[in-house]
């Protein structure tokens, strides 16, 4: 009796999902090395540029506190993000696990079993006894 391959199971949701937690966390990790350079004011301050340079900080301020909004709300998404996958896994390892031991009892033990019920009664028994010693 030829052995069917196992079906293949589709895991482009799962695939998508990895992408997009893979794109979340790098986004977070440039922002991390960008920040600090974005943040950085200039070493001195010309007369002329007093005014320009007072709007710069104050639209830096600005900008430093919707950065950080941003951070926060990417960070909150990454970590359900990441939750959803870790569960999204446990689930799949755990379903993989009971398919697989279905497949070897249906393939190993199953044939041997329906073998056994062909024979007489009193071959049955004898095996039967054999098996339980």
């Amino acid at each position: 009796m030829p052995i069917k391959q196992l079906e293949k199971e589709n895991n482009q949701g799962l695939i998508a999902k990895a992408i997009l937690l893979f794109f979340l966390i790098g986004g977070a990790a440039v922002y991390s090395f960008f920040s600090p350079k974005l943040n950085k004011k200039p070493a001195s301050v010309k007369a002329s540029n007093f005014a320009k340079a007072t709007l710069d900080k104050s639209a830096g301020k600005e900008m430093k506190g919707i950065i950080d909004d941003v951070v926060k709300q990417t960070q909150d998404t990454t970590g359900i993000v990441l939750g959803e996958a870790t569960k999204l896994a446990n689930t799949i390892a755990s379903q993989s696990a009971e398919t697989v031991s279905d497949f070897i009892f249906d393939k190993t033990i199953a044939p041997i079993i329906q073998q056994i019920d062909k024979l007489p009664k009193q071959e049955q028994e004898k095996i039967k006894e054999t098996i339980c010693k």
